[in-house]
């Protein structure tokens, strides 16, 4: 980080973290989100993944998809559980992009394909 981007020297913005750390605030030590983010395409069983309920998302096991060397979705012997943000549930069968969570490291649905494909 440059502490320039925020209009402070490098003295004063040393000084501000020290300063955070030695208050004993919580929340300072929450971790940056990784260099290389990852994601997977994955497919949904037979049932889908039920929607989230109130704050509690709905989840099940997906298989992980790789493009494979003719360029067509294989399957993989890899296996996440997966967490369905949305009010809505994902269908079965239907394939889908999971990303990592940076924080607690689960994996969670960002797009699920179009149910006319």
């Amino acid at each position: 980080m440059d502490p320039k981007v925020f209009g402070f020297s490098k003295h004063t913005a040393i000084r501000v973290r020290n300063l955070v750390r030695e208050s004993g605030v919580k929340g300072t030590n929450i971790p940056s989100p990784p260099e290389n983010r990852r994601i997977a395409i994955a497919k949904t069983g037979s049932t889908g993944i039920p929607a989230r309920t109130n704050n509690t998302p709905g989840t099940a096991v997906v298989g992980v998809m790789k493009i494979g060397d003719s360029d067509s979705l294989a399957t993989t012997s890899m296996t996440f559980k997966a967490y369905n943000l949305s009010g809505q549930q994902i269908a079965g069968d239907a394939y889908i992009v999971i990303t990592k969570e940076f924080v607690s490291g689960k994996w969670v649905v960002v797009m699920e394909s179009c149910p006319t494909e």
